[in-house]
């Protein structure tokens, strides 16, 4: 080679490479301005992890200045990751959570950030679709299960639905029984489950109608003591909304309104038992994915799972998967008709999958941004085309697999948070009926040795559950009254509420008074000593505002709420303006909820004080509902609640405006529901509620379904169709849809 040849090869090299270093540094200047951010889930089910990369994908193109890294960890580690990497500070800005957990009323506070505020905005990437200027939290179909009603507060948008079906093996069904069409009726079903365990005897094989584990007979129990006992249920709806809490449900327990001896809920275990034991010997001890593995395999028929699971099914069999409803018995049937009041809708199936906000995130902006793309009609639609997913969003439509497993709404379902004879009210009730089922399979098995086990378990298991309800609706309240506080602007002529429907504080007294009257533990509020901060405060306001602060400032010491009582007092004593009714306010929500030993009468006092001097303030207006509520349940307990509903009504004079004449209006209501007085002294007050339009949107809801009933039940025909026919208006998705419907239809 010659010298002018190589030194032309050298001179092309060199120029390339330098070509190569100018370029890399001006792509690595471009890449190192993206801002990065990182979303951890579990979701390892068939196309669901490619179906949230599918969405980021399309995300980057529209912004390629985020980069979105999405973090998966398997779900059997999940929560302890999870809950270590909050505690470290070292969290990804967006994490999957669900409620199924439980400890979110108490976790979200503390990790995560409310989108309240944004939620009420339209969503950009709406624009050009029929959602466009709809608000982003009106975009769900249902309720989200990032919003979490004891704090008012949303915290986490959601992009998918699920619910519970019977996969069946068509290909084996076809061997049983010479067709592959899934049972329609309860007889059927028992019949096939027959004819398994004879196509297994015959052929000597390993065989049985029903795959299942611990964690799938969650799946079985709840449909089957919901719809059995749905009569029960209907009876325990003394606050005519159609539906029951799991709280209300609790109360009924309490009460005496029904028990596991109740025949409706004896048929319901009897229909479990019979599930059970066509389920796979020993299934209470086995694992969800054991169950997976015999369904694959083809020991067993069916599984009862959701419909999460539909695209992994589809993806892992080598048969065909076809799913049903499980038939419960219906009115027709020659055992359990007189149970059964018709066909049980799938409820108010919540969308899911929801992804929190971390509050430590160094990139919120993008994160939110990112999670507003995820939720839009195109980023779900890209979502459930590849994960095989309901979607979540409305305008989104389900692919032709996950069709079949849309929620099916024309039923009755009075509890659509999950049955109230399984879920109970809460983990302590749900895990007790969990652990005592055993009792009710095998050949040693009865129903009998079952309501045995769940009548010395579960008093103590409500009261521990409703201990919770009160420790954290308490813990709600105290962030509230800071929260409403810091937005309050201090003028004395507004009449707005500082806090929100006192619907939930009331519920919290009425709860203590259960738990009172059952004489179950009540909780203790442990106080750390310590001593407050000496941050200086030179103004009336700054002293205001410091002391409200450190009602909030974690750990809370009973010597910093005393040193705030006595900054308060001053305050209160030393002027009648603004921060003087705001401190008067303060002085009685410490002596209600913030000292270590409540003090009603008190608070109670201090109310009144309050709004003698400065009724017309917010102060004054929001202290109205506070006073009504403990005039009816904490204090005066010598007068029969007739009469303390009485005293509270005449608080409506000092009404000055909508707002507290609505919320005074809708506790006054409550109350009576509560203490089962004549339901048609409630109506006066419902009625009130509505005309003055202050409700949000689920209160509203209740409010139209109860002023219905009641004009119902009252006679008033006339009154009762219009406000069926206002809710059906104004809430085509509401679960009680069908109900309303129903009524409505034999009223005509």
């Amino acid at each position: 080679m010659s010298l002018k040849r190589f030194g032309f090869i050298l001179f092309a090299v060199a120029y390339a490479a330098a070509v190569w270093v100018v370029g890399w540094r001006a792509w690595h200047a471009r890449v190192s301005e993206r801002v990065t951010i990182h979303l951890a889930h579990w979701q390892l089910e068939g196309t669901v992890r490619q179906g949230i990369e599918a969405v980021i994908k399309r995300y980057e193109q529209l912004n390629p200045r985020v980069h979105v890294v999405p973090v998966v960890v398997p779900e059997r580690s999940y929560v302890e990751w999870m809950q270590a990497q909050l505690a470290g500070g070292t969290g990804p800005d967006l994490i999957e959570y669900t409620m199924m957990w439980g400890r979110i009323q108490e976790l979200a506070p503390r990790y995560f950030q409310s989108i309240s505020p944004e939620v009420a905005k339209p969503n950009p990437y709406n624009r050009g679709t029929p959602l466009e200027g709809v608000p982003w939290r009106d975009t769900c179909m249902n309720g989200p299960d990032g919003y979490l009603e004891l704090l008012h507060e949303y915290y986490a948008p959601t992009i998918a639905m699920f619910t519970m079906r019977i996969f069946y093996n068509r290909s084996l069904l076809r061997e049983v029984t010479g067709r592959d069409e899934p049972p329609r009726t309860w007889r059927d079903f028992l019949a096939l489950c027959a004819a398994v365990h004879a196509h297994a005897r015959a052929r000597h094989r390993v065989l049985y109608p029903m795959a299942n584990s611990a964690e799938n007979s969650r799946w079985l129990a709840d449909p089957v003591m919901q719809g059995l006992g749905s009569r029960v249920t209907a009876r325990l709806d003394h606050a005519h909304t159609l539906k029951v809490s799991l709280e209300e449900g609790a109360a009924g327990y309490l009460r005496g309104e029904w028990s596991y001896r109740t025949p409706e809920i004896a048929n319901a275990l009897e229909v479990f038992r019979e599930l059970g034991n066509n389920s796979e010997p020993g299934f209470v001890q086995m694992k969800r994915d054991v169950a997976m593995l015999d369904f694959l395999r083809g020991d067993a028929l069916m599984i009862c799972t959701g419909s999460w699971d539909a695209s992994s099914l589809a993806k892992e069999a080598d048969f065909e998967v076809g799913a049903f409803r499980l038939p419960l018995p219906g009115p027709e049937d020659p055992k359990y008709g007189t149970a059964a009041l018709g066909p049980l809708s799938d409820g108010g199936v919540k969308t899911a999958t929801a992804f929190y906000l971390n509050k430590d995130s160094p990139n919120q902006a993008a994160a939110l941004d990112f999670m507003r793309f995820l939720t839009s009609v195109e980023g779900d639609q890209i979502f459930v085309d590849v994960s095989q997913w309901l979607p979540a969003i409305r305008e989104v439509r389900p692919t032709k697999f996950s069709g079949q497993f849309k929620p099916f709404y024309d039923g009755y379902c009075w509890d659509p948070e999950g049955s109230v004879f399984f879920y109970g009210s809460g983990d302590e009730m749900n895990e007790a009926f969990l652990t005592e089922m055993n009792q009710l399979f095998g050949p040693g098995g009865s129903i009998g040795a079952m309501q045995a086990a769940l009548e010395r378990v579960m008093p103590e298991a409500v009261g521990r559950d409703l201990t919770a309800y009160l420790r954290n609706a308490r813990n709600a309240f105290n962030g509230e009254d800071a929260s409403y506080a810091a937005r309050h602007r201090g003028e004395p002529s507004d009449a707005r509420l500082l806090a929100p429907s006192g619907l939930l504080e009331a519920h919290y007294y009425q709860i203590r008074e259960l738990l009172n009257e059952n004489k179950a533990a009540m909780p203790r509020e442990i106080f750390e000593r310590g001593s407050p901060g000496r941050e200086a405060a030179t103004t009336r306001e700054a002293q205001f505002s410091q002391g409200v602060s450190l009602l909030v400032k974690q750990p809370v010491s009973q010597a910093q709420v005393d040193g705030v009582r006595r900054t308060f007092t001053a305050l209160a004593d030393g002027g009648a303006d603004d921060t003087a009714w705001g401190a008067r306010y303060f002085l009685g929500r410490i002596a209600e909820y913030y000292q270590e030993q409540p003090d009603a009468g008190e608070a109670a006092r201090q109310f009144r004080q309050l709004i003698a001097v400065g009724r017309d303030s917010a102060w004054g207006q929001t202290a109205l509902t506070r006073l009504a509520i403990l005039q009816i349940y904490a204090i005066d307990a010598g007068q029969t609640p007739a009469a303390r509903i009485a005293g509270a009504e005449k608080l409506l004079a000092a009404a000055r405006g909508a707002p507290a004449e609505s919320d005074l209006s809708l506790v006054l209501a409550d109350a009576i529901f509560f203490y089962r007085l004549p339901a048609a002294e409630a109506l006066p007050h419902l009625l009130v509620a509505e005309k003055l339009g202050q409700l949000d949107g689920p209160t509203r809801a209740d409010v139209l379904v109860q002023i219905a009933e009641v004009s119902s039940l009252g006679g008033d025909i006339a009154q009762a169709k219009a406000f069926y026919d206002k809710f059906l208006d104004e809430f085509p998705r509401d679960q009680r849809h069908y109900m309303v419907g129903q009524k409505l239809a034999a009223l005509r």
